[in-house]
C-alpha cells in the first residue's frame, strides 16, 4: 500500500509537471523571479539527493563555482535540478559519477548535469 501510495504522488506531481509545461507552452504560466544564490541552491539540492544517490552507488563529483548569483523563479528551476537529478538516480548505471557543474562567464552562467 505504502509504494502504491507512493507512485501515485509521484504520478500527480509528473501530471502537474506536464500541465505546467502546456500551460508554458501556452505562455499563461507566471513566472516569479528573484535573487538566487544558485550556487547554494545546487549545493542544498545535492545535499537533499546524498541519500538517495547513495543507496543506487551513485557518487556525485561537483565544480560548483560558489556565489553564482542570478535572477529568475526559485521554484521552477529547484524544479528542472530535481528532476535531472532523478533522472540521473532512475538511469545511471550503480558505482559512477554524477557530475555537476556550475560556473559563471560574464552574464553568463552555465550548469551541466
Amino acid at each position: 500500500t505504502s509504494i502504491a501510495l507512493d507512485k501515485a504522488y509521484r504520478l500527480e506531481q509528473l501530471i502537474n509537471e506536464f500541465f505546467d509545461i502546456t500551460r508554458f507552452n501556452l505562455q499563461t504560466i507566471t513566472l516569479e523571479n528573484n535573487r538566487i544564490d544558485l550556487s547554494m541552491m545546487l549545493s542544498q539540492m545535492l545535499e537533499e539527493f546524498y541519500p538517495i544517490l547513495a543507496e543506487k552507488r551513485l557518487y556525485p563529483k561537483t565544480d560548483i563555482e560558489p556565489g553564482i548569483k542570478i535572477i529568475g523563479d526559485a521554484d521552477k528551476l529547484a524544479r528542472v535540478f530535481d528532476n535531472l537529478l532523478r533522472n540521473a538516480v532512475n538511469y545511471s548505471y550503480p558505482d559512477t559519477n554524477v557530475f555537476i557543474n556550475a560556473y559563471q562567464e560574464e552574464e553568463f552562467v552555465e550548469v551541466t548535469f
